[in-house]
């Protein structure tokens, strides 16, 4: 689950690449560029073929947005 501001809603992965650059002083802080990337729930069919959600990751995906800030 997330609770997110709508400013922080991206259009694309190349505008999040843009914002996560190397920052020396961000390090300093204690700072990293790790960051993990959810794109929804995750499901696989790899197993005879029988459809199984949430094998790989989340079974769903809670996105509360505020909007109106």
């Amino acid at each position: 689950m997330a609770v997110i501001t709508e400013d922080q809603l991206l259009q694309s992965l190349a505008e999040c690449y843009a914002l996560v650059k190397r920052d020396p002083d961000a390090e300093k802080e204690g700072m990293t560029c790790c960051m993990t990337l959810i794109s929804g729930p995750s499901k696989t069919a790899d197993i005879e073929a029988v459809m199984v959600h949430g094998a790989h990751g989340p079974r769903e995906m809670i996105i509360y947005v505020i909007a109106g800030n």
